[in-house]
C-alpha cells in the first residue's frame, strides 16, 4: 500500500497486470449493475495501510511510522490508493469497451465485405445467363 501511494505521490506510473480469470470475474461482476459494481466499491474500501503487514517487521514498523507522519495519515494513504485503484478499474472497463467496438466494427467490415462479394457474384451470374441478343 505504501509503495503504490509513494508512487501516486512522486508520479510514478503503474502497472496492474491481472491474470485473464481475475479480469473475466471484475467485468462479469460489473455486468451485474448496480449490485456488482457496489460489491467492487466495497473492496476497495477495504485498503487498510494501519493493518498491512510487511514480509520485514522493522519495514513495517518504518513504513508506518512515515504514514503516520505524512500530512494524510492513514485515511489519506487509504484513500489516495482506493482512488488510484478505481481509475484503473475504469481503465479495464475502458479498454474491454475498446475491444468490443473494435469486434463489432470488424464484424460489419465482414458481413458488408461478404455482401459486396454476394451481390457481385449475383451480377456475374445474371450476366452469364443472358441470352444473346440477335440483331
Amino acid at each position: 500500500i505504501f509503495e503504490q501511494f509513494t508512487a501516486i505521490r512522486v508520479g510514478v506510473p503503474v502497472t496492474i497486470i491481472m491474470p485473464d480469470d481475475s479480469k473475466s470475474a471484475l467485468l462479469s461482476k460489473i455486468s451485474e449493475g448496480k449490485r456488482g459494481i457496489d460489491a467492487i466499491s466495497q473492496s476497495l474500501c477495504k485498503v487498510d495501510a494501519e493493518n498491512a503487514k510487511a514480509s520485514m517487521p522493522a519495514d513495517e514498523v518504518y513504513v508506518k511510522k512515515l504514514i503516520a507522519e505524512s500530512t494524510v495519515g492513514i485515511e489519506g494513504v487509504n484513500a489516495e490508493v482506493a482512488h488510484f485503484m478505481v481509475e484503473w478499474v475504469g481503465s479495464v472497463v475502458q479498454d474491454e469497451f475498446k475491444h468490443m467496438v473494435d469486434r463489432q466494427m470488424a464484424a460489419v467490415r465482414q458481413s458488408k465485405q461478404a455482401l459486396k462479394t454476394h451481390s457481385r457474384e449475383a451480377l456475374s451470374e445474371e450476366g452469364n445467363s443472358t441470352p444473346p441478343v440477335s440483331l
